[in-house]
């Protein structure tokens, strides 16, 4: 039911519904007992031919497992869904369908101007003195339904929206930071930062060459607050739900997290009275009773806060991240290389090479494709960057033949030209190089974007 790291589960699996003797929270849990009629796609009822031939309801004694998992339809999976241990998230998710509807419509909106009239860049329609920086902003009557719908975090919301970002003794609004990210050169310091903000009250969203960027800015600092407050509404739902997932592919599962092992609600059992001890309850996932059982599940649902990252100083964010990234980027290039150096192999299938000699020639391409494969060369190099060669020496595919078959062996039908998937280190790099243009280009390009939009 549950699935595993490589993506499978079985009907031996502890957590299978396949599994007769499985240990899910709901001990109903089993193939045989689905919560619904198993039906067809158009909702008529399911039956299947068993053994002798007679026609039957999947669940049917006579069905055997194997002919269950042959014969299984999609449409049957609705009737096992309540026994998934994280069902309760997909509740959660559907009673907020229209905050979602309205994050895709903020992503949807590319233009300063259209999130200024849709009352995008006031979300919870706040006022001057809440650190809304213009009365443009109250014009409509716009409110995020995930602010409106969920009253306990309200306060904490827009307590958040005023005071989004902290450096020294100064507090930037939600705003205020996005004219920061905008318009600063990174200068937190007082000084720097006052010399930044000075053209904020007056001139948020005046500048048309860079209105947009700051509404891109915005949107993006006010998801990811968004997305902080939605991650513990939905932990505080899934636990006093009983299908909190936090210990789901982890070992290190922090049970003070959302109050997990002392959660202010009058559920039993209980830790101090009026609180839950949701560590002591067997319906849990993650009690103390089953939690072993899932720490090489991956969960459906994600709780940011028992992240590695969570917590963590900007600088020890980057650190982890760059761990992090360099790790994962190995292991890309280790199989992309793999990849790559087949099909430089087979563009060499005129060499006429003996097995040694092809032997020979694979492993060093595959080592120097893996040296020249990084961040910004992510689909490999044929050559290889100044100072950097192979254990044999070698800086390129051409040497690497040259060291294998001699000087001579480079012909018509057998040279590294003839691989075409292999560029220079110094020309494959995927760089991004962004320039600002004057104000003679801006405004061409917003006459250009006024004729697009009439």
């Amino acid at each position: 039911m549950v699935i595993n790291t490589s993506g499978t589960y079985t009907a031996t699996d502890a957590l299978s519904i396949y599994n007769s003797s499985n240990q899910l929270p709901n001990t109903a849990a089993d193939w045989r007992n689905p919560t619904t009629d198993y039906v067809n796609e158009d909702g008529t009822l399911s039956y299947i031919y068993n053994s002798s031939g007679v026609l039957v309801q999947p669940e049917d004694a006579s069905i055997t497992l194997t002919e269950f998992m042959t014969k299984f339809r999609p449409s049957w999976a609705k009737s096992l869904l309540n026994y998934h241990p994280e069902r309760c998230y997909l509740n959660f998710c559907e009673t907020q369908t229209p905050s979602h509807q309205v994050d895709a419509m903020m992503m949807n909106t590319p233009t300063y101007a259209q999130a200024l009239v849709k009352g995008y860049l006031n979300p919870l329609h706040m006022y001057l003195n809440q650190g809304v920086p213009d009365t443009s902003m109250w014009n409509t009557t716009f409110v995020d339904p995930f602010y409106a719908n969920n009253a306990s975090i309200q306060t904490q919301f827009k307590d958040r929206m005023k005071i989004y970002e902290t450096f020294g003794s100064t507090n930037l609004s939600i705003w205020q930071m996005a004219w920061f990210n905008t318009y600063c050169n990174g200068d937190t310091t007082t000084t720097g930062l006052a010399t930044c903000l000075s053209g904020f009250s007056t001139g948020f969203g005046d500048d048309t060459c860079t209105n947009d960027l700051l509404w891109n800015n915005f949107r993006n600092l006010y998801q990811q607050l968004k997305d902080e407050l939605y991650n513990d509404l939905q932990a505080e739902y899934a636990i006093t739900n009983k299908c909190y997932s936090g210990c789901f592919g982890t070992t290190a599962f922090q049970d003070t997290e959302h109050k997990f092992d002392c959660f202010p609600a009058n559920i039993i059992p209980n830790c101090a009275p009026g609180n839950y001890d949701a560590d002591r309850d067997s319906l849990q996932p993650c009690s103390d009773y089953s939690i072993a059982l899932y720490q090489n599940k991956m969960p459906r649902f994600y709780d940011f806060d028992q992240s590695a990252y969570d917590d963590l100083s900007q600088s020890a964010l980057y650190t982890q991240g760059m761990n992090d990234y360099l790790a994962g980027m190995d292991q890309f290039c280790d199989s992309l290389c793999e990849y790559k150096v087949d099909s430089w192999m087979d563009a060499l299938s005129a060499c006429n090479l003996n097995s040694t000699q092809a032997s020979a020639i694979r492993n060093e391409m595959l080592e120097l494709c893996i040296l020249g494969c990084d961040s910004l060369h992510a689909f490999g190099a044929g050559t290889l960057p100044s100072g950097v060669t192979t254990a044999n020496g070698n800086s390129s595919i051409h040497d690497i033949l040259i060291d294998v078959l001699g000087s001579s062996f480079e012909s018509v039908v057998c040279s590294d030209l003839l691989i075409t998937s292999a560029p220079s280190y110094a020309n494959s790099a995927a760089t991004n190089q962004t320039q600002n243009i004057d104000t003679c280009g801006c405004d061409k390009v917003l006459y250009v974007k006024e004729l697009f939009y009439s």
